[in-house]
């Protein structure tokens, strides 16, 4: 027995565990299914392909494919085993070890049945997960290609050699796709410098709480290897110009990343240390289909498409953009709604019932999949952004407040901030950008916006494949430990009940109450559901939904008051005003 209560077996032919005694539960899970990133794959809806070496207690197996289960996402395991325990063996473990009881039933089953001569190959689908097990040396295994993730899972270099050479390492960095992942325990010298020589990047991280200090994880470049976007004309460059930019959300994160890009040299000022204001929400949806009659504004649709691209980009540059294009559900209020939805181009309408609803939500009426939407870890895309930023060259100002602005005879501004750790001082900026949202402006020129109180729900447990928009919001919570939650559990955020103040927004209770209606297993009370923190947070809409840009003053602008579109339109709004700078509207 291991020390988070789950048991483990001992290999007569090697002498050693098939799993730490530390814990053999949280190290499946977190070196290897959440550690590879393939948890986050499935939750997201992405198809993903899995190999393992050294399939042994199938615990592994068993967590992944209680991840493709609960997200209904296909997954393809792959694993190379030349001593296949046994189906009482793998029985002997705790019920959920090996998977869903579907799952679990059909593999122990089929491996009563199984032959083991060397060189057999046998295969298993249930539900989304397509299993192949290969009873074979991993040397002289057929090896799959295109491979999401490799879990090098076998025994100790010193009892397995035979599994770590340099020859079997290379093998394993060549099958994986381009942005795929191994994960090991093992972390030795030799083990990391034979994947770095075969072009891996690979680093030591955390190991699971009360096990090992560090684990191994490895990662092969994307193909793309340089940050790029949407070519701005070399003869409209921003080069030599200096840009100020005060607020740290996604406006003004989007709006830095679109300048550099042209050339100019960029500094983001931030009263906080941190993702304050409505960016910091725990999830955000890109969901251009809208409103009770689900219109989608062209500037909307180009609005997602430009924030995918985004994506690709940030992810070809071997950052992590947090953006999950999956699509998103909309369950529809009534048949009539129903119709109205099923003509809206570029969406997929659905239903009624019988019918199953996308990724297993409940719709009576029917709805739509708008195919173009998703969600966006909100953390990991704000980071991105700034690190894309910093590459070229932009300069980060957090916990900076700035308290004024003065014109500089002959063009530009005087910047007046007030650092925590330099004091105050006065810089000077060609251009100086307000992306503000709600919060106060002080003594800075602002435009007049109205705040809008919304309440986020974050509680434990899978949703079903893809995030649902509605009268509430239903997506995974992609950064969990930045708000002070459990990283090696799931969960899941539940927004909406607006109101004009904190006090006024919808409650978490309502909104479960809500959510539940569209769950076909959902608990009979919202009550039933644990909620383990709820986030509050405020946005600024102006006199209609659209953006505000608009010019203050010669070189002072206004950028903002997304209206609950930061996500879908920060990318679109910031090179339009990028480009409209660039042809001298200053």
């Amino acid at each position: 027995m291991s020390d988070d209560g789950s048991p483990s077996l001992v290999s007569a032919r090697y002498g050693e565990g098939y799993r730490s005694r530390h814990g053999a539960r949280s190290e499946s899970w977190h070196v290897f299914v959440a550690g590879s990133g393939v948890a986050a794959r499935l939750a997201s809806a992405i198809p993903t392909t899995v190999l393992e070496l050294g399939l042994g207690t199938a615990r592994n197996l068993g967590a992944s494919a209680a991840v493709a289960f609960a997200f209904d996402t296909p997954l393809r395991y792959v694993a190379f085993e030349h001593d296949l325990l046994g189906a009482d063996e793998w029985a002997s473990l705790e019920r959920d070890a090996l998977g869903p009881h579907a799952f679990r039933s059909a593999l122990l089953e089929a491996r009563r049945s199984w032959d083991t001569t060397p060189g057999t190959r046998h295969t298993l689908c249930v539900g989304p997960v397509t299993l192949e097990i290969h009873l074979a040396d991993a040397r002289a295994a057929t090896w799959p290609r295109g491979v999401d993730a490799v879990y090098l899972d076998g025994f100790s270099p010193t009892v397995n050699p035979e599994l770590w050479t340099d020859e079997v390492l290379g093998r394993v960095a060549s099958h994986l796709a381009p942005g795929g992942t191994v994960a090991s325990y093992c972390v030795q010298g030799r083990v990391r410098r034979a994947l770095e020589s075969a072009g891996l990047r690979v680093e030591k991280r955390p190991g699971p709480p009360g096990g090992k200090r560090e684990v191994l994880w490895a990662r092969r470049p994307s193909e793309r290897t340089t940050v790029a976007g949407p070519p701005l004309d070399p003869a409209r460059s921003l080069a030599g110009t200096r840009i100020a930019i005060v607020g740290a959300g996604v406006a003004g994160r989007s709006l830095a990343w679109a300048a550099t890009r042209a050339g100019a040299t960029v500094a983001v000022f931030d009263a906080s240390d941190g993702h304050a204001g409505a960016s910091g929400v725990p999830a955000a949806l890109v969901n251009p289909y809208r409103g009770r009659a689900g219109r989608a504004s062209d500037d909307d649709l180009h609005g997602a498409e430009r924030t995918w691209a985004w994506a690709a980009h940030l992810t070809g540059a071997g950052l992590d953009p947090g953006a999950h294009p999956t699509g998103v559900v909309r369950g529809a209020d009534g048949s009539r709604q129903a119709r109205t939805w099923s003509a809206r181009p570029g969406a997929l309408p659905f239903g009624p019932e019988p019918t199953p609803a996308p990724g297993r939500w409940r719709a009576p009426h029917g709805g739509m999949l708008v195919r173009r939407g998703g969600w966006i870890d909100t953390s990991r895309w704000l980071v991105a952004l700034r690190c894309a930023t910093a590459a070229h060259g932009g300069l980060d100002r957090p916990a900076t407040p700035v308290t004024g602005l003065a014109p500089v005879a002959g063009g530009g501004w005087h910047l007046q901030v007030d650092s925590a750790t330099a004091g105050p001082s006065v810089d000077t900026y060609d251009l100086v950008t307000l992306c503000l949202g709600a919060s106060p402006p002080g003594a800075l020129p602002h435009l007049p916006v109205t705040a809008v109180a919304g309440t986020v729900a974050l509680v434990a447990g899978h949703l079903p494949a893809r995030p649902l928009a509605g009268a509430v919001y239903a997506a995974p919570v992609g950064s969990p430990a930045r708000h002070g939650l459990d990283p090696l559990r799931p969960w899941f955020a539940v927004g909406g009940g607006h109101g004009d103040s904190l006090e006024d927004a919808e409650g978490a209770a309502g909104l479960l109450a809500t959510l539940a209606r569209s769950l076909p297993a959902a608990p009979t009370a919202a009550d039933e559901w644990t909620v383990s923190a709820t986030w509050r947070g405020v946005r600024a809409r102006g006199p209609d939904p659209q953006p505000q840009v608009e010019r203050l003053a010669p070189g002072v602008w206004w950028f903002g008051a997304f209206a609950g579109r930061g996500f879908l339109r920060a990318a679109l709004e910031a090179e339009r005003l990028v480009e409209r700078w660039a042809r001298g509207a200053a």
